[in-house]
């Protein structure tokens, strides 16, 4: 064969061969579509069938990784077949009534629920334990609500004396009516576990005043709350829980902190009220704090709540003025001086020294900036209503503030608030409503104005201020338009 003759054989095989190899590609890409519908048949009846030797096995690991998921419809589908092999397993009831009320099908939920947890029967004990939970964690539970939950718990520990979440609940359930044995006895019988109720057994000894039940059961509330809090940040009422837990342990640095992370995340308005509230707590409780640090928490306090009733009493408390008067502002003090400049210009009218009053008054301002004519007008306010032999001096103060600032209206206010308070009717109304000029919705000067004018015998004006003041919740005490930051945004460790 000469070599032209083998070129040609070669050439004719070669094209012969990819022909074939072509019309094999061309019928695979045909068939690709049945194979892969044939596979995922394959598959689903694998998915569905589970393996034949453990198909309940395979159905309860399921559902318990749809459970850690919150992949509750898959849950559901998985509880159901289990139920279908073995209808009377609780467990498996349990996980299908539990998944049907996240599924937001409660009344199957309860259905179940009720076949598992009797009320003349032990039942399932974790149903019976849920119930009984739901009943002690409601916003205000009715006696027969307690004593159904205690008997639920008993009907536990009849199945599973060493229960530790029974004997916790039933230590709460005791707690809160007093049965200081019973529920010492379970609290003991409890051991190291702790769940959602350790903080109102905490309460509970608190308000007993036992402060070393209370230390206990605050602890295992801050260990209970700790990743709950971590894992859902954006709790507030487990962020709330949890700084109040330790409150409880008077580490009142650890609850601001808590809270700060709380306000720093969207800022809710709770969290100012909650902060200065815990700074209350803990300046109340510290009488021996160093006097710069004491007048540094106040004045940060006041920043996130400047109408804390507490905390504007400790401002008039003249045991505060005399502690300032020890201070020397240009060495002593990094944060609290505009605070101390107020409690000064308060102890100036005390002593009738109006002149020194409106020159340390003048120094707050420049100190803490314009929120402090606000917070020098809620102190005015307070003042008036208190029952002190002193409360005169609010005038003075007053008065001072709107020579210092004519046109400010919540200085108009408070001079119309004070006037009124000391039942100066008539001349309370020309400040007040010049104030009402700039504030036309605040309620509480409608409410001023209404018993201003109610008692000089307007009666319909006095009517229309009072159905005003009665048309929104805002608090009567100071102008709702209170500033928002105030004095100063330092933290106190």
């Amino acid at each position: 064969m000469t070599a032209i003759h083998r070129i040609k054989r070669g050439y004719w095989l070669s094209r012969s061969w990819f022909a074939q190899r072509r019309q094999f590609l061309l019928n695979s890409l045909i068939l690709a579509p049945v194979i892969l519908v044939i596979l995922s048949i394959l598959s689903l009846g694998l998915l569905v069938s589970g393996p034949k030797d453990s198909s309940s096995a395979w159905y309860s690991q399921a559902a318990s990784r749809a459970m850690s998921t919150n992949d509750y419809a898959a849950a559901r589908l998985c509880y159901a077949s289990l139920l279908q092999k073995q209808p009377n397993n609780p467990a498996y009831k349990y996980g299908l009534a539990i998944t049907l009320s996240k599924l937001g099908e409660e009344t199957a939920s309860t259905t179940l629920m009720r076949q598992l947890a009797p009320e003349d029967g032990p039942g399932y004990a974790p149903a019976q334990l849920d119930i009984a939970r739901e009943l002690i964690n409601a916003p205000s539970p009715k006696p027969e609500s307690l004593r159904a939950a205690e008997a639920r718990l008993n009907l536990v520990l009849k199945m599973q004396p060493k229960n530790a979440d029974a004997h916790t609940m039933l230590a709460v359930i005791y707690s809160k009516s007093e049965r200081w044995e019973l529920a010492n006895e379970h609290m003991v019988r409890g051991g190291e576990a702790f769940n959602e109720q350790a903080l109102t057994a905490a309460l509970a000894f608190a308000k007993r005043g036992d402060p070393l039940k209370t230390g206990i059961w605050a602890r295992r509330a801050t260990a209970y709350y700790a990743p709950r809090v971590k894992a859902e940040p954006k709790n507030d009422d487990l962020r709330l829980r949890y700084a109040q837990s330790y409150l409880l342990l008077h580490d009142f640095p650890k609850a601001l902190e808590i809270l700060d992370a709380g306000w720093r995340q969207d800022s809710k308005p709770l969290f100012r009220k909650a902060v200065a509230q815990v700074s209350a707590m803990w300046l109340k409780e510290s009488p021996t704090m160093a006097i710069p640090r004491r007048l540094a928490l106040l004045e940060n306090a006041l920043t996130w709540d400047p109408q804390n009733a507490t905390l504007l009493a400790i401002v008039l408390d003249p045991e505060t003025a005399s502690a300032a008067s020890q201070v020397n502002p240009t060495t002593a003090l990094v944060g609290g001086a505009s605070i101390r400049a107020l409690v000064q210009a308060i102890a100036n009218c005390r002593n009738n020294q109006p002149d020194k009053a409106k020159s340390e008054l003048k120094l707050a301002m420049n100190l803490g900036g314009q929120p402090m004519a606000s917070l020098t007008a809620y102190v005015c306010g307070v003042w008036a209503e208190s029952k002190t032999p002193d409360a005169a001096w609010a005038l003075t103060l007053s008065t001072i503030l709107l020579e210092i600032q004519p046109k400010e209206p919540v200085a108009q206010w408070a001079l119309g608030k004070v006037l009124a308070q000391q039942e100066k009717w008539a001349q309370s109304i020309p400040y007040l409503e010049a104030a009402l000029a700039a504030l036309p919705n605040d309620p509480s000067i409608h409410a001023s104005l209404a018993a201003a004018y109610e008692n000089i015998g307007q009666t319909a004006l006095a009517a229309q201020h009072h159905r005003l003041a009665q048309s929104t919740t805002a608090p009567t005490t100071a102008p709702s338009t209170a500033p928002t930051n105030a004095i100063s945004s330092r933290r106190i460790s």
